[in-house]
């Protein structure tokens, strides 16, 4: 009798508790911290730390600085590696205490998610001639999937309770590239130069706004990124402050958990590392082939070029596994061109979806660290599916076309 009424309750009220349960995963394992150590806001850390700092006219890139400004600290801020115009942020934190800038970093967090969520629901939503299967029930799955996929997966969790600022990258680059693209660049130019915080990822949104001729937005980003750089530079004093920064990415660098081959860095990088192969970083090979994408742009569809060089971004800088929220924009695009291919089909998306949040710590008995980079091969599977869907319905507009204009 129960299942009976199971499978007879509204498509919609399925969705719903689909994404009730998402936000449910959220609320336990990146805010109450079910299952995890310690009280959360390791690397918020950081940047509390660097705004305490600057805020007692320090230099934040410092570390004798940042102690002097923190005093007993519960967290070792062994390296500050963002960039200047990080400064904002950090100070509009170190202004209060520790758990009240918690607090503010995950109110960040949750709004950047929540805005990531809407930029991928509007990114999936049919064209102006949706088929008749778009109006059935399950033809807004979309509106309740893909923001439970976006809030329930791990990553968002994991970037929640570490207050990383990955989610705030992410939703920036998205509603800044969409906004250019649109013609409103202020707006666009104002989130982009957010992004800057974390530069091996907005460099790729940067490179496709220049190939698109996007002027404007690029200048204005440019200009409010300098903006927000300025009262670090201006304390130190420029050149201290970026040398220092500089040296401070080195010592970063040479920290155990981000250093090539860790288990939660990611990339093929530390993936070819396990596997015995030693290959240098891979920022200029990631710059060639987003150059190769915006080659071949007039084969594929534009709203699949910036998710596939967010992709390219991941597989080829220097990322950790919580960074791979960036890849949410994959989510919609994968789902525009499955939707009319099959349930079968659509199936084979999700469960690889699905993969990419099976915890590391299954597959560590079989104590092979090569299989512990497997979401690696994932992603790479995602991106080539994507480029080849993106292409075959490219093609397919182009012979429709005619046809539609007679």
């Amino acid at each position: 009798m129960v299942i009976a009424r199971l499978r007879s309750a509204p498509a919609g009220l399925w969705y719903a508790a689909i994404l009730l349960a998402a936000v449910a995963a959220l609320a336990s394992f990146g805010i109450f911290g079910v299952g995890r150590q310690g009280s959360g806001g390791f690397d918020m850390a950081f940047l509390y730390a660097a705004g305490r700092t600057w805020l007692n006219g320090l230099n934040a890139y410092v570390l004798a600085q940042r102690q002097a400004s923190v005093g007993s600290f519960p967290f070792d801020i062994y390296a500050f590696a963002y960039p200047p115009p990080v400064f904002p942020l950090a100070i509009g934190l170190g202004y209060f205490s520790f758990a009240t800038a918690k607090v503010l970093m995950l109110a960040l967090n949750i709004l950047s998610a929540v805005g990531l969520s809407v930029y991928c629901v509007r990114m999936a939503e049919p064209g102006p001639a949706p088929a008749a299967a778009s109006r059935a029930p399950e033809g807004d799955a979309y509106r309740w999937v893909i923001p439970a996929i976006i809030v329930g997966n791990p990553f968002t969790a994991h970037v929640l309770w570490m207050g990383q600022t990955t989610l705030i990258v992410a939703a920036s680059i998205a509603w800044g590239c969409r906004f250019a693209g649109q013609g409103r660049w202020l707006l666009g130019g104002l989130l982009l130069a957010v992004s800057t915080i974390k530069p091996q990822f907005s460099v790729f949104a940067f490179l496709w706004l220049a190939m698109q001729r996007r002027w404007p937005s690029i200048l204005t980003a440019g200009a409010l990124s300098l903006a927000f750089a300025l009262g670090s530079l201006l304390i130190s004093g420029p050149l201290t402050a970026i040398r220092s920064w500089l040296d401070e990415i080195k010592v970063y660098q040479a920290y155990p958990s981000n250093t090539v081959g860790f288990e939660h860095s990611f990339g093929l990088q530390s993936m070819l590392y396990h596997l015995g192969i030693a290959v240098p970083s891979g920022v200029l090979l990631a710059l060639a082939f987003a150059t190769v994408i915006f080659l071949v742009r007039a084969k594929i569809l534009e709203d699949d070029i910036l998710p596939l060089l967010l992709g390219v971004a991941l597989l080829l800088s220097v990322a950790h596994d919580y960074d791979l929220i960036l890849a949410a924009p994959l989510v919609p695009a994968l789902w525009r061109h499955l939707r009319d291919r099959g349930r079968r089909t659509a199936v084979i998306a999700l469960a690889t979806m699905c993969v990419m949040f099976l915890p590391q710590r299954l597959l560590k008995p079989l104590d092979s660290s090569a299989l512990l980079q497997f979401r690696v091969l994932v992603l790479l599977g995602q991106i080539i599916w994507l480029f080849v869907l993106s292409a075959d319905d490219a093609q397919r507009n182009l012979r429709t076309a005619p046809a539609l204009r007679m």
